[in-house]
């Protein structure tokens, strides 16, 4: 943990920026609630037996508090998740931030989802910064045992909406997703595994959520009965995303077009000034450096030598102001 976030503050130290840090709640699954009962869960976590629906009736305990926890870790308990196979359905383990809906008895139905429900803080996360990535610790064991079955990590960030994942289940969701971080692994033979996923940049501006997920496999009723996924310590990655900008009288946007390997960067400052425009990778790294007079207008900058991933613009101004702009190349 430490070393995550002394990383962040040197890449902050770095590019002289100001990180608005978020967690989710109970990340390290340290607190629980009806420990003993069928129906424990950690708190402000979720699982079928706080589920909505027609099928509610037909839930069953597939989440429990587990001792197995990673080498170093500093807290004593992890989520443990398991699916359940009743008449060839297979009923995938699901921990979510919001609240699951079971309504048909296809898993795959666009009936059956987990959704933010904002007018309820039990079931949905407050979620308002914008992490680079989101990391977590798990250990899967297929009951299979081999490496076709996958499990499965959903982070969406998303505007004051009431989403719903998987996004097929409203056709609307889509519009307010602001980031998007999808994860799938197989069987990690035995080990705990530090996973690391990055967001994706959605349409939407404003974020208000987390609707966050944990299943046994990627495909809904997917896999096998006694599908095992233990989760431990989420958190996130803040490599200048969530930047506060300077003040400074004018502002700048940047357009990247990596199929043409251009990236085009918009200003409009109120006078001319000497100005130094810089790129960094999401390690800090300066990659494209350039110094001119900048008032009005555009600059085209060359970056078909950049892989796919998130990179900054950063622009000084003479007086020491700077502004900076989180871009993505996919």
């Amino acid at each position: 943990m430490k070393k995550i976030y002394a990383f962040t503050l040197m890449l902050a130290c770095t590019l002289g920026l100001t990180i608005n840090a978020q967690n989710v709640n109970n990340p390290g699954f340290e607190t629980w609630e009806n420990l003993g009962s069928e129906t424990e869960e950690p708190t402000q976590w979720n699982s079928f037996m706080t589920a909505g629906g027609s099928l509610t009736w037909a839930a069953a305990q597939q989440l429990v508090r587990s001792e197995v926890v990673r080498p170093g870790a500093a807290g004593t308990y992890s989520a443990l998740i398991w699916s359940r196979e009743t008449f060839t359905i297979v009923a995938n383990g699901n921990l979510t931030t919001g609240k699951i809906n079971m309504a048909n008895v296809s898993p795959s139905h666009v009936d059956n989802y987990n959704a933010t429900v904002s007018a309820d803080p039990l079931f949905s996360e407050a979620f308002t910064a914008d992490p680079d990535s989101i990391v977590f610790w798990v250990k899967f064991v297929p009951a299979s045992g081999t490496t076709d079955d996958t499990a499965r990590m959903h982070a969406v960030i998303h505007d004051a909406y009431d989403y719903r994942d998987p996004s097929g289940s409203d056709v609307n969701g889509p519009a307010h997703v602001v980031a998007d971080a999808t994860g799938h692994f197989t069987k990690t033979n035995g080990l705990w595994v530090r996973k690391a996923v990055a967001f994706v940049p959605g349409p939407a501006a404003t974020p208000a959520y987390m609707l966050l997920t944990f299943t046994t496999n990627k495909n809904p009723g997917g896999g096998s009965g006694g599908d095992s996924l233990y989760i431990d310590d989420v958190e996130f990655i803040y490599n200048g995303i969530g930047i506060q900008e300077a003040a400074v009288e004018g502002s700048f946007s940047v357009y990247a077009d990596r199929n043409a390997g251009q990236l085009t960067a918009r200003f409009n400052f109120n006078q001319e000034a000497s100005t130094v425009v810089s790129i960094y990778n999401i390690a800090g790294q300066l990659l494209v450096q350039r110094e001119k007079n900048l008032m009005n207008g555009t600059e085209v900058f060359d970056i078909s030598s950049l892989n796919a991933g998130i990179y900054f613009m950063q622009v000084t101004r003479g007086d020491g102001t700077r502004l900076t702009k989180k871009f993505a190349l996919r």
